[in-house]
C-alpha cells in the first residue's frame, strides 16, 4: 500500500518541494561555519539530532528547515520560512494544526509588501548575503498582491497539490477557510496523536484514520456509559462514538484518554476513527452540557445566520444570571440585531439537543447566550500561548467547550470586535 505522500507525485524529487511545520527545524547558529558548510544546532527536542530518521521526512531538507538563530519565535519562524518559500515551487504544506496553516497564509498577506522587497533586494530580515537579488521573482509577487490585495498563497504556489494538518471534527471551519486560500489542493488528515501515544495513522484522503493498533493495547466505552463494560477494536460499530481506553509501555494502564471518537469504517478488524471531541462537559446545574453538544448548536446556529465556517469557542461565565458565552472569529464586526439573532440561533439548537439545558433555560437558572466577535487570528495567539518546548503543538487539541481555564475570557475580550 502506497502511503498517502506518495499519492501526490513529486514530492520528494526535490527538497523545496515541501515545506513541513509538524518538527522544530533546527538553527543557523550563523550563516556559514569556518568550513563554509552551514552550523547547525538543535535546540528542545531531542528527536532533531542530526542522526534522528525524522531528518529524512518531507521537507526536513528544504533550504528554509534550518532556521537562522534570530528566528526564536513562532512569528519570526513564519515569516523566515515564508521569505524563503516565495522563491520556491512548493507542492505541499504540512502542519500540525489547521490554525498553523491559516496563520501562515496571513502573514504572508499580511507582510506582502516586506517579503517582496527582501526578494527583490536579496536580503532576510534585512540581512544580505543570505540569498541572491531576484527582481524577476519580486515583479511577479508585486503583480499578485496588486490583483489579490496582498500575497495569497493559492497565486504564490499556483502548482500547490497537497494541505496536511490534524482534521478534527471540531476544526471542520477551520480546513474549509485555509482550502479556499490555498487554492483547493487535496487535503490529507494529519495523525491522530495525544501526548499519550499515537492513536490513530491515516493511509488515505479520508477523514478517519486506522486505529495505531501496534502502538498500544486500545479498549473503547461506549459514549453516555460509565466504563463498566469496555470493548476491544473489532467489537466497535460504523457509527458509533466511544471513549478511548489505552495500556502502553510507558506506563499508563487502562489510561482513560478522555477523547470521543467516532468510527466511520474499518480496515480489516482494525476501525478507522475520527476524533470528535473532548469527554468535557459542564454545568452551571444539572445541564451536563457536552463538547460535541456546543459543536452541532454552533456550527447548525452559525449555518442558519449566514456565518457558516466560522471559527468559535464557547466560555462558560459566572454572571448574574450564569451563561454560556460563545466567542466567534470573523472578518468583521456584527450588527447588535445579527448577534441577537445568532444567540437565538444557538440557544434553540442547544435546547434541542439538552432537555436539562432547555429546563433550566426556562426556570431562568442560566441566562441566555452570549455572543461576542474577536478579531481574526485570536483562537491562534491562544493557541501558540499554549505552545512550549515540552508541549508539543499537535498534541493541543482545538477545543469549542472550555472547561479548564485554558482559554480566557478576559483575553479575548480584550481583541474583541465589538463593545
Amino acid at each position: 500500500m502506497s502511503t498517502p505522500l506518495q499519492l501526490q507525485s513529486g514530492l520528494a524529487d526535490r527538497d523545496d518541494a515541501v515545506v513541513n511545520m509538524t518538527l522544530a527545524p533546527p538553527l543557523l547558529t550563523s550563516p556559514v561555519s569556518d568550513s563554509s558548510k552551514p552550523k547547525v544546532v538543535f535546540p528542545q527536542l531531542p528527536w532533531l539530532a542530526p542522526e534522528s530518521p525524522l531528518l529524512g521526512m518531507p521537507g526536513t531538507t528544504a533550504p528554509w528547515f534550518p532556521l537562522l538563530s534570530s528566528a526564536d519565535s513562532f512569528a519570526d519562524r513564519m515569516y523566515y520560512t515564508l521569505r524563503m518559500a516565495v522563491e520556491h515551487d512548493v507542492l505541499a504544506f504540512l502542519a500540525s494544526s489547521p490554525l498553523r496553516l491559516l496563520s501562515y497564509a496571513r502573514t504572508l498577506q499580511s507582510f506582502s509588501a516586506r517579503i517582496i522587497e527582501e526578494v527583490h533586494n536579496g536580503t532576510i530580515n534585512q540581512r544580505a548575503g543570505l540569498r541572491a537579488p531576484n527582481p524577476q521573482r519580486a515583479r511577479a509577487l508585486e503583480v499578485m498582491a496588486a490583483r489579490s490585495g496582498g500575497l495569497m498563497p493559492r497565486d504564490v504556489w499556483p502548482r500547490l497539490a497537497l494541505l496536511s494538518c490534524w482534521n478534527p471534527e471540531s476544526a471542520t471551519s477551520f480546513v474549509k477557510e485555509l482550502l479556499a486560500l490555498f487554492g483547493n489542493p487535496q487535503f490529507l488528515p494529519g495523525p491522530y496523536a495525544a501526548s499519550e501515544a499515537v492513536i490513530a495513522v491515516p493511509v488515505d484522503l479520508g477523514n478517519a484514520a486506522p486505529l495505531a493498533i501496534f502502538n498500544a493495547f486500545f479498549e473503547f466505552i461506549p459514549e453516555g456509559e460509565d466504563g463498566a463494560r469496555t470493548l476491544l477494536p473489532a467489537e466497535l460499530t460504523v457509527g458509533s462514538t466511544y471513549e478511548v481506553v489505552l495500556t502502553q509501555s510507558c506506563g499508563l494502564y487502562r489510561y482513560r484518554l478522555g477523547d470521543l471518537v467516532r468510527v466511520e469504517g474499518f480496515v480489516g478488524t482494525t476501525p478507522k476513527v475520527r476524533f470528535m471531541s473532548r469527554q468535557a462537559t459542564f454545568s452551571f446545574d444539572y445541564e451536563k452540557l457536552t463538547e460535541h453538544q456546543v459543536l452541532q448548536a454552533g456550527t447548525a446556529g452559525l449555518e442558519k445566520c449566514g456565518l457558516a465556517g466560522a471559527a468559535f469557542t464557547c466560555l462558560p461565565e459566572y454572571a448574574s444570571p450564569p451563561r454560556y458565552v460563545f466567542v466567534i472569529e470573523w472578518r468583521e464586526a456584527l450588527l447588535p440585531e445579527h448577534l441577537d439573532r445568532l444567540s437565538e440561533a444557538i440557544d434553540r439548537e442547544l435546547r434541542a439537543l439538552n432537555f436539562v439545558y432547555d429546563q433550566v433555560r426556562n426556570a431562568g437558572v442560566i441566562g441566555s447566550i452570549a455572543v461576542e466577535v474577536v478579531r481574526s487570528g485570536s483562537f491562534l495567539a491562544l493557541q501558540e500561548g499554549r505552545s512550549t518546548a515540552s508541549s508539543v503543538a499537535q498534541h493541543l487539541k482545538e477545543s469549542v467547550l472550555d472547561t479548564s481555564g485554558t482559554v480566557s475570557l478576559q483575553a479575548l475580550r480584550q481583541v474583541r470586535l465589538h463593545r
